[in-house]
């Protein structure tokens, strides 16, 4: 059903080194997100039509990391280098109209591109909105189960990011070393948008994993923090 978008996707992304570790880390991301959309969506119950949609936001949302490490060699954003405007640019420039010819679904495909990564949603048109939403939880939930699933060393916990965190606020902090990251990765379960992906969190342990690592690595009690995590999670299914 999807073979078409995923033959421009790969067309596009083949053009850059697959070898490198890190243009493959997000093609596999790419692939896993569209289908994580895909099931939200259906729990969802939106159409057969909304479905393709959110399939197709979810495969190119990340489209604009290929151009930002080729120039970069990181994928970290900055004021001047933001993959989500990167990926907009690239679809409205030169793939959103190979990819369908209908505007309405160029535009939902380049708006949830731009704003999948910001710490809010800018102005969309309503129709926008839930395909937005979706390729963010989508985003958030690929990004916890397959990034920093172990780290090394003893650690001091951020009060920035705490902070952030017991006030129930995602972070934009910036983060010094892998603990600091996995603390603002943890803060992305408050900007959460569906039951299902709460619920996937939990079934497969997702957030437990982190929380773990985070009290073997650190020498701060962390029961605190685990059990607010634990409550608020909770609270959400």
């Amino acid at each position: 059903m999807y073979e078409r978008y995923l033959k421009i996707f790969n067309n596009y992304v083949f053009n850059y080194n697959e070898q490198d570790k890190n243009i493959n880390y997000k093609i596999e991301h790419s692939y896993r997100v569209a289908n994580l959309c895909v099931e939200i969506a259906k729990e969802l119950e939106l159409s057969i039509r909304d479905i393709e949609i959110c399939y197709v936001c979810g495969l190119f949302h990340d489209i604009g990391r290929f151009e930002q490490l080729t120039k970069t060699k990181s994928f970290a954003d900055s004021k001047d280098i933001d993959h989500g405007d990167i990926g907009a640019e690239v679809l409205k420039k030169n793939l959103a109209e190979h990819i369908t010819n209908d505007k309405e679904i160029q535009r939902i495909l380049v708006d949830s591109t731009r704003y999948h990564n910001k710490l809010q949603i800018g102005e969309v048109e309503e129709n926008e909105l839930i395909f937005c939403k979706i390729v963010r939880d989508a985003d958030k939930i690929d990004t916890l189960s397959h990034w920093l699933v172990d780290i090394e060393g003893i650690y001091e916990l951020n009060e920035k990011i705490l902070k952030s965190l017991y006030n129930k606020e995602t972070s934009s902090e910036k983060v010094n070393n892998d603990m600091d990251m996995i603390l603002r990765m943890i803060c992305f379960i408050f900007d959460i948008n569906f039951e299902y992906s709460y619920r996937y969190l939990k079934e497969h342990r997702i957030i437990k994993n982190k929380l773990e690592l985070v009290k073997i690595h650190c020498n701060d009690d962390t029961d605190k923090l685990i059990n607010f995590i634990d409550d608020f999670l909770e609270s959400k299914i």
